[in-house]
């Protein structure tokens, strides 16, 4: 098998290696790329134009030539503010600003006035930011409107919301709830993180999801894009839209940033149960970024913390409305299921951290290790009930919350290796761990209580069988990520041939007390009596293991009249 495989790549190497010189391609993981063409004053092509792009802000330098159609193409280029230059012998030298954005094809053409190079320098308006060759079905938020635009929680999704036809799937969706783009079910949207999978195994959404905290810093978010469709080939293994996010990077100048935001119940509108929302939310953050080596080595890290409470009120308001408070059953469940206030709470940490270092213009890496925890408690069997997200007013008891813990963790490394000026290379390695574990507060038997139909309320751990939902599982799982680009680069024609390779180890462990049963009492006389109506008891584990490979060979190629 593994013989086939790699006479294939074999063949899709050599069939890419025979195509017109005159090739090039992108990739939208992580960065741009920036085209141009080169003219003299009559529009004559000038053939082997030296085109040279630096960042500001790194000083970090491309250099390419244009070829016998005066076209060049500079692509893996790292994303922020680049002057782009050109000069050629008999002719003044013209500089153009450009700003790179994920995934674009910025064009950067030329005029070249007659003259002689080293008298004159030609300093022409800024770069349309406009992708004239391309008609995508996209949305971009750039660092600028990242810290600007409203964010409810300063949650990774809900500024996907705030793209077109972006929306949040209904819980039943696939028994999950993401982010549906175009329509499309949410299970079937694909996150990315500098190009590497940050999809949830068990869940929809990105990994560390949370749905009352934020579990990936925005300060350490440079843009987002969400492609809607029509995506590049290499970002397949998906039929809804593709979330793709980059972070930041180091510069030659020190810059960071600081947060506190609060949001104080007093200030909040109460409930229609009269009630108070939230008691408080602190948020509280930063970053900071700079140069380890000048020009060469650079670092960023960005930390956050959220605390979040909320008062929940734990009533027996069936008592009250059936006059049943001061009866014995009453008395007993009071007894053991006690009426009380208590806090709800929703908390995270989290730091994203990144190193970049340029060994040449030929050859550049950058690593980044994430980590987030989140704990938040919830009710009943809804992972949207959680938090501040809690009813104000409950019947449930203080014994039958559920403590939802969830530890993410990813490593990641990429290696841009320019082999020459017509051929690119993108080596790309993640590792990424989840963990879930699940705690309930109380212990011993699940009980219900009803009377006259009605059901007074409830304590003990909630009981759940073997189906799949957040009460009656913890879960955890490795995933591994081996991607490399291959790239030929040329005028009009795009060549690219690609290899995805992910390896997850999950598993899951059901027992959530259920070993101690589950009682239902039909009358409050039933439940004095020991009387249950039903009684249901779970014995064994649910343990599962599972490895899953997915390998995915991509050979794609574009011609542009």
């Amino acid at each position: 098998m593994w013989t086939d495989f790699i006479s294939l790549l074999l063949i899709l190497f050599a069939g890419i290696s025979i195509l017109p010189s005159a090739l090039w391609a992108q990739s939208a993981a992580n960065s741009g790329q920036i085209v141009g063409r080169v003219v003299d004053p009559s529009d004559a092509v000038v053939p082997g134009a030296e085109i040279t792009v630096r960042n500001k802000n790194t000083n970090y330098q491309r250099i390419s030539t244009t070829d016998e159609a005066g076209r060049y193409a500079l692509l893996l280029v790292p994303l922020g503010p680049y002057e782009v230059s050109a000069k050629a012998e008999g002719f003044d030298q013209s500089i153009q600003e450009i700003e790179v954005t994920l995934g674009s094809s910025l064009a950067a053409n030329f005029q070249l006035r007659l003259g002689a190079r080293s008298e004159a320098v030609e300093v022409t308006e800024k770069a349309s930011s406009l992708e004239p060759t391309r008609v995508p079905s996209k949305s971009i938020l750039t660092d600028l409107q990242i810290h600007n635009l409203p964010s409810n929680g300063r949650r990774v999704l809900s500024f996907l919301l705030l793209t077109p036809t972006a929306t949040r799937a209904v819980f039943s969706d696939q028994g999950c709830r993401g982010i549906s783009i175009s329509g499309q079910a949410g299970i079937y949207s694909k996150y990315n993180v500098d190009g590497g999978d940050y999809n949830s195994t068990f869940a929809c959404g990105n990994r560390g999801r949370s749905e009352t905290a934020p579990t990936y810093s925005l300060e350490a978010l440079q843009e987002f894009q969400v492609v809607r469709n029509i995506f590049s080939t290499e970002f397949g293994r998906s039929t809804g839209g593709i979330v793709n996010m980059a972070t930041k990077s180091g510069t030659n100048q020190f810059h960071g940033s600081a947060l506190y935001l609060v949001r104080d119940g007093s200030l909040a509108a109460k409930d229609a149960l009269d009630q108070q929302s939230l008691t408080r939310i602190h948020q509280f953050g930063g970053s900071l970024g700079g140069s380890l080596a000048k020009d060469r080595t650079f670092f960023f890290f960005a930390p956050e913390v959220q605390k979040a409470s909320k008062p929940v009120q734990i009533l027996f308001s069936v008592l009250d409305a059936q006059g049943v408070r001061n009866t014995p059953g009453a008395q007993a469940l009071l007894s053991v299921a006690p009426e009380e206030n208590f806090p709800a709470i929703s908390d995270s940490q989290m730091v994203v951290n990144r190193l970049d270092h340029h060994f040449s213009d030929r050859n550049s890496l950058f690593g980044r290790f994430d980590f987030s925890r989140s704990v938040y408690s919830g009710l009943n069997a809804n992972v949207l009930s959680t938090g501040p997200n809690i009813n104000t007013v409950t019947n449930a008891a203080r014994s039958s919350q559920t403590v939802y813990i969830d530890r993410s963790y990813t490593t990641m490394a990429q290696l841009t290796s320019v082999l020459s000026p017509r051929h690119v290379n993108e080596l790309r390695f993640q590792f990424a761990r989840e963990v879930r574990p699940k705690a309930v507060i109380g212990e011993g038997p699940n009980v219900t209580v009803r009377n006259a139909g009605t059901v007074i309320g409830s304590y003990g751990p909630k009981f759940a069988t073997l189906g799949f939902n957040p009460v009656s599982y913890e879960s955890s799982d490795n995933r591994y990520q081996l991607i490399n680009n291959f790239s030929l680069i040329g005028g009009a024609h795009t060549a690219k041939l690609g290899l995805d390779f992910t390896r997850v180890n999950g598993s899951i462990f059901s027992n959530n007390g259920g070993f101690n049963g589950s009682y239902d009492f039909n009358t409050l006389a039933d439940f004095l009596a020991r009387r249950p109506r039903q009684y249901s008891q779970f014995t064994g584990t649910g343990s599962l293991g599972m490895t899953m490979d997915q390998l995915a060979v991509y050979a794609q190629e574009e011609w542009r009249v």
